[in-house]
Formats: structure tokens, C-alpha cells, sequence
């Protein structure tokens, strides 16, 4: 089933008590909410969409924040690789804060893995074209193999990748640079596709829950980069890029 529950309360106005100016808060929406699975799990890497215009994607608590929404009705679409997408319509108010509580489902299962040239490879990367690219030997590869021998996070695999350097936010959070030239600069991150547009203030450990990760390739050059993923909207993107790859959902068995 899909689930979503609405709550509304009013935006906190930045203006004093006697002020008569419309805020920017006032005369626009601001959606935020949580996305889980069938168990009450929280899922990250899901893109929420409003009217196609306003985006976000799901941190490793599930979260998402749209803010700057034009009031009326809105058409909200949630969508995840492995999970059913949906999409619906919500009344947004101005001047509120709009909650959301989102319920993916995953969909229809099919073999995890398949046999391609005698090899029993994961079906998702099949599909989303990992292996092709591993051939090609532009960037570093890191498939499911590797990282069942590897359980470090995301920031401690990606200081083992040659041309990367980690830094720190004054919060302690780790970003990934890669280089133009000579010039240090912030990479893009794609999960599951989906450009990941809080990559500058979320460290790359807050991007996915680590059992969540399938696979990651990284690109430390805007050379090395497939053109499917340059200029989607991250004026960074020729610093590289980092590609990560989910599991698809596996219920829970009931005791």
C-alpha cells in the first residue's frame, strides 16, 4: 500500500510581530517529510519531485526539505530504483510548512542475478549499465564482491581511491574532491542516477545508510565522466563525479 499522511503548520516568519512586509517564507510552501519502506525503515537516495520543478533527495534518515514551493495544488512524485514511484496531489497552502509521511513499496522481485558470458552477475547493474562502464576502465570500480571484503563507509573507500582527497566541513562532515587541472573542487554525487543536489553540505557518509551500498564507481575527472551524467544541473561536474549504486528492498522475514 502507499502511504501518505499530511500535516500543515504555520512557516516561522522571519519579520518582527509588527512588520506588515510578506516574507518570502509567507508567500511560498516549504514540504518536508520522511520516506520509509513496508518494514518502518527509512529509506535515503529517494528524489521527491514537485511539479517537476522543485527537487530533493531522501538523506540517511529518510528526510527530505522543498522549500520555495508556489502555493495551490502541487503534484508530488517520490521514486527510488527497486521501489514502485508514486505520485500525488497536495494542497499547499502559502505560509505553511507542510509534513509528509511517504510509504514506498518495493517492486515486483525478480532474480537478484543473472548469467551474462557464463559470469552470474547482479541484475541492477546489469541494467543500469555498471558492468559496460567497468569495461571501459575510465574510473574506479567497486562492485558488490569488492565491497563484502570491504565494510568501511563510503568516506574511508573513497580515501582508498586513487586522485581523491577527502576535506572536512567545520561540522566534521567529509566531502569528496576530485581536480580540474591542478584545482581541487567539490565532485557531484549520483545515486541511483539521480543527481544528489545536498552533495556541498552533507558529508558523503549522510548520502546512503552504508548496507544500503551495492556498488560505487567514481570518476576523479570530468574526462572520465559518461556524458549521461555531465551538466545535470551541478555546476561542479567538472571535478568528477561519484556514482552510488542501492540494494533493492529485501522484506523482512516474519518470526
Amino acid at each position: 500500500m502507499i502511504a501518505i499522511a499530511l500535516v500543515t503548520a504555520p512557516a516561522a516568519s522571519a519579520q518582527g510581530r509588527d512588520s506588515v512586509t510578506t516574507t518570502d517564507a509567507a508567500a511560498t510552501v516549504t514540504l518536508k517529510g520522511i520516506v520509509r519502506n513496508p518494514d518502518g525503515e527509512a529509506l535515503s537516495g529517494v528524489e521527491v519531485t514537485v511539479d517537476s520543478t522543485w527537487s530533493d533527495v531522501t538523506n540517511t534518515a529518510g528526510e527530505f526539505t522543498i522549500a520555495g514551493v508556489r502555493p495551490g495544488i502541487v503534484e508530488l512524485t517520490a521514486r527510488r530504483v527497486g521501489y514502485t514511484p508514486i505520485s500525488t496531489q497536495v494542497q499547499a497552502d502559502a505560509g505553511l510548512i507542510v509534513q509528509l509521511a511517504i510509504k514506498l513499496v518495493p517492486a515486483a522481485n525478480e532474480l537478484e542475478t543473472v548469467v551474462v558470458e557464463g559470469k552470474r552477475l547482479n541484475r541492477t547493474l546489469v541494467d543500469n549499465g555498471f558492468y559496460q562502464r567497468e569495461k571501459l576502465g575510465m574510473g574506479s570500480f567497486m562492485n558488490p564482491e569488492y565491497l563484502s571484503q570491504h565494510r568501511t563507509g563510503i568516506a574511508s573507500l573513497l580515501r582508498m581511491t586513487p586522485s581523491i582527497q577527502m576535506t572536512r566541513t567545520r561540522r566534521g562532515a567529509e566531502l569528496a574532491l576530485g581536480r580540474n587541472g591542478n584545482r581541487l573542487c567539490l565532485m557531484s554525487i549520483y545515486i541511483d542516477g539521480i543527481y544528489f543536489r545536498a552533495a556541498g553540505d552533507m558529508g558523503v557518509d549522510d548520502a546512503i545508510n552504508r548496507d544500503d551500498l551495492l556498488a560505487m564507481e567514481v570518476y576523479p575527472r570530468a574526462t572520465q565522466v559518461p556524458q549521461k551524467y555531465l551538466g545535470s544541473g551541478n555546476f561542479n561536474f567538472d571535478c568528477g563525479a561519484i556514482l552510488i549504486w542501492t540494494k533493492p528492498f529485501v522484506p523482512k522475514k516474519k518470526k
